[in-house]
């Protein structure tokens, strides 16, 4: 039986189907993703991939993507000059669609940058969706970029003393070598995230002390 003829059309068709399926789902990814400070903070994931990692999917998705789009008008050029013409009998408002078609697309791109309802609904949606990973205080860096400092500059900046530390984070049986340490590169060497490690180490709320009797105010006699 002899094989069957490689055919560059079809290899083209599928990269191109293939590159859209993975850039629409990198591109759901990244519209649910949290803001990137709360995404490096708390480490977060999808199907166990990173929002930087997702990124580049659909950066690197998008390039192929669009490399085979130009390749499959490229080899149906003839065919796409046919649709625009109008085919006697079967395509006959070839350009009357073409022109609908960049309108649609106008539409979109004006709304995006203007913000017009309805297109707003959607950004605000997208907005919403990524504020909802901030469930409590911690979720969120108490400072842009905190992750990527030292253990040492992090606690100068938080006010917390950096032996200590470093000395809880051992007692927790964190593998820490030295202050040198960036608090992302602490969390990632024990597969936790720095809002873990920044919890391990905040400083504790001092417990309130007792007042002595004499200060406190007593209560008003009543007159009987």
């Amino acid at each position: 039986m002899a094989a069957r003829p490689f055919r560059k059309r079809v290899l083209i068709s599928l990269i191109t189907a293939s590159s859209f399926v993975a850039m629409s789902l990198s591109g759901i990814a990244v519209f649910i993703a949290p803001q990137r400070n709360v995404a490096y903070w708390t480490d977060w994931t999808f199907l166990e991939i990173s929002k930087t990692q997702w990124g580049n999917i659909h950066i690197l998705t998008g390039a192929l993507f669009l490399i085979a789009g130009i390749c499959h008008i490229c080899c149906n050029r003839t065919s796409l000059a046919q649709y625009l013409k109008g085919i006697p009998g079967c395509m006959t408002a070839g350009w009357r669609e073409l022109t609908i078609a960049v309108l649609i697309t106008a539409v979109f791109s004006v709304g995006a940058i203007t913000k017009a309802p309805p297109f707003n609904y959607i950004l605000y949606f997208n907005a919403w969706v990524k504020g909802s990973w901030v469930g409590k205080p911690a979720d969120g860096p108490p400072f842009s970029g905190a992750e990527l400092l030292s253990l040492k500059d992090f606690c100068a900046k938080m006010s917390i003393e950096s032996g200590a530390a470093l000395r809880e984070l051992r007692q927790a049986g964190l593998a820490v070598f030295d202050e040198k340490a960036t608090v992302a590169h602490i969390a990632r060497a024990n597969r936790m995230s720095p809002a873990m490690v920044y919890l391990i180490i905040r400083k504790p709320k001092r417990p309130d002390v007792a007042r002595p009797a004499s200060l406190v105010p007593k209560p008003p006699q009543v007159a009987r």
